[in-house]
């Protein structure tokens, strides 16, 4: 009797059981366009369409199956070794389609639309990606590691990204308000609204971007204007070739501006505070540190420096 209830307890949990059971459950995942993409498994060959999904992937655990990155793909150093299909605003089509990939991911703004458009005519699966904000980096390196089947690797990071927002956000949170005036390039002269990531950093840091009630997330403005507002800090990323060049000496004759006379123009690299990638805590912590020394009074100048 006791050797009859034990079968018939074993036949009772098999039949138990989900029916895909020990099988794969198929991914199905949506896009930023609201666009559905479903495998059968994780994805083993994908190609990056921009450097900070580039970043996005390796982030994301998914690095050893990136085949194929665009132009100033350069982080992490792995990336650079990568067969290059072009740049991100003009794709070589023939090229992305011989590295035969599952999955393309591309920056739905930054991307020519035609060509994407080109690419899913074709026959390739495309993951159109446009993080906006903060929170979206994070979901966005999630849904990439579960599209490569990475999720352990992506979630720990994902962890340690929101416990070090949140400490600048403690840290900040009750800071001398520095009104900071954000160059994204000198000629014409350019800016963040008040919607783009780099007036969130600014604001995470105490600071007020000057042009925060502007609606687009880069807009073309007067110099005149950035006078007229006048700010205590002004900050660019906007790099040349020519490393003598100096995107923020024109500001050098404007000596009743705040930022000039104390010697408050600050440089940050590009890479880290103009991708939307996990480094931007690392664009945040430079910023942070920056308006620090407006508050204190303490003098430097990316003028001065050279």
């Amino acid at each position: 009797m006791f050797l009859i209830y034990r079968l018939s307890i074993f036949f009772i949990l098999c039949y138990s059981l989900p029916v895909n059971a020990g099988q794969i459950v198929r991914i199905i995942i949506e896009d930023d366009v609201k666009q559905t993409l479903s495998f059968p498994k994780p994805v083993d060959r994908i190609v990056s369409l921009s450097p900070h999904i580039t970043e996005l992937l390796f982030a994301a655990g998914a690095g050893d199956k990136v085949v194929g990155v665009v132009e100033h793909s350069d982080f992490p150093e792995a990336a650079k070794q990568l067969p290059v299909v072009g740049s991100g605003f003009s794709l070589d089509l023939e090229k992305i389609a011989a590295l035969k990939p599952d999955l393309i991911v591309a920056w739905h703004s930054g991307n020519p639309e035609k060509q994407i458009k080109k690419l899913k005519q074709m026959g390739l699966t495309v993951f159109e990606s446009e993080p906006k904000n903060i929170d979206d980096i994070t979901k966005t390196l999630v849904r990439f590691s579960q599209l490569a089947g990475t999720e352990t690797v992506a979630n720990q990071l994902v962890k340690k990204f929101h416990k070090r927002h949140r400490k600048l956000k403690n840290d900040y949170a009750n800071r001398t308000k520095v009104t900071v005036f954000y160059q994204i390039w000198h000629d014409p002269l350019m800016t963040v609204g008040g919607k783009h990531l780099i007036s969130y950093v600014i604001k995470l840091c105490g600071g007020k971007n000057i042009f925060d009630e502007l609606e687009k997330p880069a807009i073309k403005i007067s110099l005149e204007s950035v006078v007229q507002r006048d700010p205590a800090a002004i900050i660019s990323s906007e790099t040349e070739s020519d490393t003598e060049f100096n995107s923020l000496a024109h500001w050098e004759k404007w000596t009743e501006l705040q930022a000039v006379k104390n010697n408050h123009l600050f440089l940050v690299p590009p890479s880290i505070l103009q991708r939307h990638g996990p480094r931007i805590l690392d664009g945040a912590e430079v910023v942070c540190g920056y308006l620090d020394k407006v508050r204190t009074g303490k003098v430097e100048s990316a003028i001065s420096a050279e």
